[in-house]
């Protein structure tokens, strides 16, 4: 028995507010003033939870639960307060976008550079660089300095180096969130290769779309706790829950909810329509829609549309019912994701369902490779 690749038991982690000063007469050093000691607040509390060899472990949580603080802990950045931290091999962490870069070097240069950083030799950089770069799909612009670059061409650079150090622990920020959809798929099939050669993988979005499709446990900070710890699916949909409910009693604005959901097959004929019901309970004013994706198993986006939100009751109930399609694919295996946006401000997804259907029959495929059209009908039901 090798044991946990990560092992945290009971951490704490105090982070200084700064230093009070009362009056004038303590504001003044030496025998006239006195100084008031700087306030601590814990960022963690007392977290415990391992990751075994070729395991992975997703972190969510609402902004400033404690998710960032505890991968820098893990990537040594900083210590804990109190409490053990082990982490067993090497450590590739991507925490922040372009960590590691030097924005007046090129992408060349700073391959070499945040190799060094992360612990590759030189000799080993330049083995693996032609990999690299395939792997960012930026061939182009590698002799370019990376203060032009946008934020996913740091993202995919950035990245791809971390990818291909011998790791045996890996730590992933939100950073992938800026890649486009062909390259997070890219990077999770890294992430699946790294932990089929026995890496461990810590991974920390928002995108709670993400979750069940790159770990299958997940644990939820809130306030540096852990509230919640087991499937990912069941842990999502208790978080989501808690979200709706802070709505519903007045601490935020607006927001929606799935009642109920169901997919009336899970196998259709090539050509046929999905047929989806549902019921939501509304809250507040915002400019909700509902989305419908189509992807592949592994999570490739093969199309998306979106449809406005039925009238409902005065007690914001609404029942529904979808038409999908004709849905021109392949026989085989999907996924369908339904889920409930907020389009006011920045996209906001407040609860989502997926469902696996599987494709039959031996009608020739109309759509264009990679792409399928989708027509929604939607209505109002009693």
């Amino acid at each position: 028995m090798t044991g946990p690749s990560i092992e945290v038991n009971g951490v704490w982690k105090h982070y200084r507010r700064g230093v009070e000063r009362i009056n004038f007469r303590q504001m003044v050093p030496g025998p006239l003033g006195r100084r008031i000691p700087p306030a601590a607040r814990p960022a963690l509390e007392d977290v415990s939870f391992s990751v075994e060899p070729g395991g992975t472990l997703a972190i969510i949580g609402h902004n400033g639960a404690g998710k960032s603080t505890l991968l820098k802990l893990l990537a040594r950045v900083t210590a804990p307060t109190r409490g053990s931290l082990r982490v067993k091999g090497r450590v590739a962490s991507l925490i922040e976008l372009g960590v590691g870069f030097h924005p007046d070097l090129t992408g060349r240069e700073n391959v070499a550079f945040a190799g060094a950083v992360l612990g590759m030799s030189q000799s080993q950089v330049r083995k693996r660089y032609d990999e690299i770069v395939d792997f960012a799909g930026i061939p182009d612009y590698m002799d370019t300095p990376v203060k032009r670059y946008s934020s996913g061409m740091l993202a995919r650079l950035g990245f791809a180096v971390a990818a291909h150090v011998d790791a045996d622990v890996m730590v992933v920020d939100e950073v992938l969130s800026v890649g486009d959809a062909e390259f997070q798929k890219r990077s999770h099939r890294r992430l699946t290769t790294l932990r089929e050669e026995g890496a461990a993988v810590l991974f920390v979005t928002h995108n709670l779309w993400a979750v069940e499709f790159v770990s299958p446990r997940t644990i939820c900070l809130s306030g540096g706790k852990i509230v919640d710890d087991g499937p990912s699916r069941e842990v999502v949909d208790r978080y989501q829950a808690g979200v709706f409910e802070t709505i519903v009693s007045g601490e935020r604005g607006s927001g929606a909810r799935f009642a109920n959901v169901r997919l009336l097959a899970g196998t259709v004929e090539a050509g046929e329509r999905l047929v989806l019901e549902s019921s939501a309970v509304i809250v507040g004013e915002a400019s909700y829609l509902l989305t419908f994706v189509l992807a592949t198993e592994d999570n490739l986006t093969l199309a998306i549309t979106a449809a406005q939100l039925p009238e409902g009751d005065d007690k914001g109930h609404r029942s529904m019912r979808h038409e999908i399609g004709p849905v021109h694919l392949a026989p085989g295996s999907y996924r369908l994701w339904y889920s409930l946006t907020d389009f006011s401000e920045a996209p906001l997804i407040y609860d989502q369902a997926s469902f696996p259907f599987t494709v039959t029959g031996d009608k020739p495929w109309h759509g264009h490779t990679g792409f399928v059209g989708l027509n929604v009908e939607s209505a109002g039901t009693d």
